[in-house]
């Protein structure tokens, strides 16, 4: 069963920013990720109708 996906566009800085972090952050890289993206969907769930 695939999991729900979501796709979070990251300005160019950020991107390079977090690869840069990569190599300091090491395995909980995706857990940075993913809490980024936890933060952004619990963002768009307080703006609901806001777009």
């Amino acid at each position: 069963m695939e999991k729900n996906k979501t796709t979070v566009l990251l300005s160019r800085d950020t991107v390079n920013r977090l690869c840069k972090l990569k190599g300091k952050i090491g395995d909980t890289y995706d857990t940075v990720i993913n809490d980024v993206i936890d933060k952004y969907e619990a963002g768009m769930n307080e703006n609901k109708g806001g777009y």
